[in-house]
């Protein structure tokens, strides 16, 4: 075959395998703007005065393992700290309170 015809037989795969690819997804709407410029259409919830948010109801043994944990940092022992974060996150995986203090360990291991 002819070095031109072996190009050209290149280019023609090429173009048919491009052609059979699917279009990539978009990632934001058609109108244009992006999610830093798009404003927000819901008004936040604005708790009543005098209610309180309900609160999740823990065990005993999670507040015993956040004290225990604030104690082991106080004594600089940032391992058991942990350790003792890790089992309260087992217990309740959302609370703020053991993310922070499992900052905190990481703070103030180095």
């Amino acid at each position: 075959m002819k070095p031109l015809c072996v190009k050209g037989l290149i280019v023609l795969l090429s173009l048919l395998t491009v052609s059979c690819a699917r279009p990539r997804p978009e990632t934001f709407p058609r109108t244009g703007r992006t999610p830093e410029t798009t404003r927000q259409t819901s008004t936040p919830r604005i708790e009543p005065p005098g209610e309180q948010p309900a609160r999740t109801v823990r065990p005993a043994l999670f507040d015993t393992m956040i004290a225990r944990a604030e104690k082991q940092l106080d004594r600089n022992d940032p391992a058991a700290a942990f350790q003792t974060l890790e089992r309260a996150l087992s217990i309740d995986g959302q609370a703020p309170l053991v993310w922070h203090l499992m900052a905190k360990v990481m703070e103030s291991s180095g």
